[in-house]
């Protein structure tokens, strides 16, 4: 399979979204009841809820780069693929632990005008404040941000779009080497929706106040370990949350489909480093299994959390109960 590079990344990167992302049909779910938007389970002692924020659907080329016959013979195996598109949730998390309230990425973002994508215009209305809102939270109630990479989906709900922290007593949390590529000439001079997010959501923080993660395993709080996994981006990080001997991985942006876990070789064109990506989800699989973790995916059906299994060479993912701790009483 022909590897995508680093200069083809950079090449395309401004083609990508115009082209080949479709405004999403099922959006109109959007504007059900967040209830249906709240996935709440528990991890040990640390409540979590999953918060779909937003949906879109892309061309299956985007997310499966380059597919073998047998890989588009899988397509059928997944109702989030329909018609070449792959309907992919945004989905970030919200901790409740150590008396604080932990959110994992903050989304698109919500857009009062539409977005340009290329030769599209697409409404972004994340719902990420009402979400937390149905959780009885406001804006001063969050403790800490932690931002697994700067990728539109994740950092688009650091700021309002009038310039004002959405969460202005929050500590963010965020990695080193993803915080310096991102000031780079060359992360600077990516794909205009790129660097129009960084712009209005990174630049703006004040470094001082801002905590870098710089070492692999680093401890953020008791209780929550951030691991390095780049080649997403090139500073991308997991999290794995532990609480009475049960452990949860917050995967990110590591697999953007369960086809990605159980076919290593398939890439996506929104990997910036493909090979150091197909090694971080080697990393990534090899300590869910270690850890008999339960695994969260942020942008896998919606509320994105399975489990792992090897089966001689070959990874395997299954879906948990997708309904099991959907709880509407609260």
């Amino acid at each position: 399979m022909k590897n995508l590079t680093r200069r083809r990344f950079l090449q395309e990167s401004s083609l990508l979204m115009g082209a080949a992302l479709v405004p999403s049909p099922l959006l109109a779910q959007q504007k059900k009841t967040s209830l249906q938007s709240v996935h709440r389970f528990s991890v040990g002692q640390v409540q979590c809820s999953v918060l779909k924020d937003f949906a879109l659907d892309y061309e299956t080329g985007m997310f499966f780069s380059e597919p073998s016959p047998e890989i588009e013979e899988q397509y059928d195996a997944y109702d989030n693929i329909h018609n070449g598109t792959v309907h992919s949730p945004y989905s970030a998390m919200l901790l409740r632990m150590n008396d604080q309230n932990i959110l994992l990425d903050t989304g698109i973002g919500y857009h009062q005008n539409p977005v340009s994508l290329g030769d599209h215009q697409v409404e972004m209305k994340g719902q990420l404040q009402s979400l937390l809102q149905e959780e009885n939270l406001g804006p001063e109630d969050v403790d800490m941000v932690i931002i697994s990479h700067f990728h539109p989906d994740h950092i688009g709900g650091i700021y309002t779009e009038e310039g004002k922290l959405n969460f202005p007593q929050a500590e963010i949390v965020v990695d080193q080497q993803e915080w310096d590529f991102w000031h780079s000439e060359e992360g600077q001079n990516l794909m205009p929706l790129f660097t129009d997010f960084i712009r209005e959501n990174i630049h703006p923080l004040d470094k001082s106040t801002v905590r870098f993660l710089q070492e692999d395993y680093q401890n953020v709080v008791p209780g929550i370990t951030a691991i390095q996994a780049p080649g997403h981006t090139p500073g991308h990080r997991v999290l794995i949350i532990e609480s009475g001997g049960e452990k949860l991985l917050y995967a990110a942006d590591t697999f953007l489909h369960p086809i990605h876990v159980e076919n290593l070789s398939v890439q996506t064109v929104f990997d910036y480093d493909p090979q150091q990506a197909r090694k971080s989800r080697e990393k990534v699989l090899n300590i869910a299994e270690e850890e008999d973790a339960l695994v969260h995916a942020f942008h896998f059906a919606y509320p994105g959390l399975g489990r792992v299994a090897r089966k001689g060479s070959q990874w395997l993912w299954e879906y948990t109960d997708q309904t099991a701790s959907l709880n509407t009483d609260r």
